[in-house]
């Protein structure tokens, strides 16, 4: 067994270039099994390092915490390793700066590690994250959806600061090699009473997730790690890829593919601003934008983005900066709706019986317009003479899931932009409402397979809310 943690700490090294052969490391010690086979592995497989140890108490386990403290200590005495110590409240310091109890112990935690390696001019943390951590990692971000980065688990090396680097030498190593190791040398080590409950998601996931799939597959956490490594591989090659094609320019970007696109979106983004509230579902509308050519005829093609931001398509370049926006309130409207294509500020109504319907017109007058909402209603009249759109107003009121609520409320929940609601077209028939693109249908006109009278209202925005 203990072939193996060294196998796998110096294969993990020599593919991420970890640490050099006489690096100083600063070992993050909890004390747990982890961070104990971390520390006595690196000293017995590498002994030209210079190692140095710390170690947090979090004062959130009562005695516990300070049973840890002194663990830490005896074992760095023993071995003969610097060991600083920090000993703060996290759970009061979470309540003044308003953090959770995990980002207030993650900020001061990272905090004492850049303290100790100026101290002692170190360039390299080693914590102690394992190939189970990995797993438990993925599961995680692919339980609660993510993208591609996310299923690349805990990153073997990141920088922590412009001159340190957090390193995780086990990252290949699994927490069945860990006992195995500690067990074979008749090493101690302390367990944090969390870690048995399932209270917390990853304890919930280490306890009843990983070990069904290991039951479908003994080898689940080697396998997953090998497709960590394989995500890894192609996120760096994407990575590299679009840092040496940067461009701002739409007519070479719209050319690119869509994963190095969506790269080139996000690093134009940081490069210009300081924000970042960007997520996948932003980078895929300012893409489609680029590839469909939406802004194609316009004089400036603008997308909102959270945090008062814009990305702005203008003579050619893509750009971010700040939303700025005309205050005065759209003029309200009322308009009679037609078959075919009904076109208001930044929007159409296209109402029709099938899909295929109205075609060449929706190509001719809607370019550079994109789908944003479609509803099949049930309408036994001809909707020339009954269905309108109009601007919404105050007060209004939509009956839907067998209740009724405010439309204000139903914007807000369906998360339209400020900026557009006074211009979303409000479908109504009579002084009813009956449909709220992107919002509801009102329950008098939700369609069933049983009815025949029905007709297709498609709404189409200039940019997709």
């Amino acid at each position: 067994m203990s072939d193996i943690i060294f196998e796998k700490i110096k294969q993990a090294n020599e593919k991420y270039s970890l640490f050099p052969e006489r690096a100083k490391i600063l070992v993050a010690l909890s004390g747990g099994a982890d961070s104990v086979t971390l520390l006595l592995a690196l000293k017995e497989y590498f002994p030209e390092l210079e190692l140095f140890a710390c170690h947090v108490n979090h004062m959130l386990r009562a005695d516990e915490s300070d049973r840890d403290s002194i663990f830490a200590q005896k074992l760095c005495a023993r071995e003969n390793i610097p060991l600083e110590i920090l000993k703060t409240d996290v759970a009061k310091a979470a309540e003044e700066e308003s953090l959770s109890t995990e980002l207030a112990a993650r900020s001061i935690r990272y905090g004492f590690f850049e303290k100790v390696c100026e101290k002692y001019g170190i360039s390299l943390v080693a914590t102690a994250h394992t190939s189970s951590d990995c797993a438990e990692t993925v599961l995680f971000n692919l339980a609660r959806g993510s993208a591609m980065s996310g299923l690349c688990g805990i990153p073997p090396k990141r920088p922590l600061n412009e001159n340190v680097d957090i390193i995780r030498p086990l990252i290949f190593v699994s927490r069945s090699e860990i006992e195995d190791y500690l067990e074979e040398r008749n090493e101690s080590y302390v367990t944090d009473s969390t870690n048995l409950t399932d209270d917390y998601t990853r304890n919930f996931l280490r306890h009843n997730v990983i070990p069904l799939m290991k039951k479908i597959n003994p080898s689940f956490e080697e396998t997953l790690k090998n497709t960590c490594v394989s995500l890894r591989d192609a996120r760096d090659f994407i990575e590299s890829y679009a840092n040496g094609h940067l461009t701002d320019d739409v007519y070479l970007l719209k050319d690119f593919d869509d994963c190095i696109l969506h790269r080139i979106i996000v690093k134009l983004y940081k490069k210009s601003t300081n924000s970042s509230l960007i997520e996948s579902v932003h980078v895929e509308k300012i893409a489609r934008a680029v590839k469909c050519g939406f802004f194609e005829g316009k004089k400036s093609y603008e997308i909102c983005l959270p945090g008062k931001i814009s990305a702005i398509i203008s003579g050619g370049k893509l750009t971010f900066s700040q939303t700025v926006r005309d205050k005065e309130k759209p003029a309200p409207f009322y308009e009679s709706l037609h078959y075919g294509a009904n076109i208001f500020d930044r929007f159409a109504v296209v109402i029709s019986k099938s899909d295929g319907d109205y075609a060449s017109e929706i190509s001719e007058k809607l370019s550079g317009y994109e789908l944003f909402d479609s509803v099949r209603l049930k309408l036994s009249e001809n909707p020339e003479n009954s269905l309108f759109a109009r601007s919404r107003k105050p007060g209004d009121k939509v009956r839907t899931c067998k209740m009724t609520k405010k439309l204000k409320s139903l914007l807000s929940r369906a998360k339209i932009p400020e900026e557009s609601r006074d211009l979303l077209p409000v479908i109504c028939k009579g002084d009813e409402i009956i449909y709220v693109p992107g919002v509801c249908v009102s329950d008098g006109y939700k369609i069933r397979p049983s009815h025949d009278d029905s007709v297709l209202i498609r709404v189409y925005s200039v940019s997709t809310l």
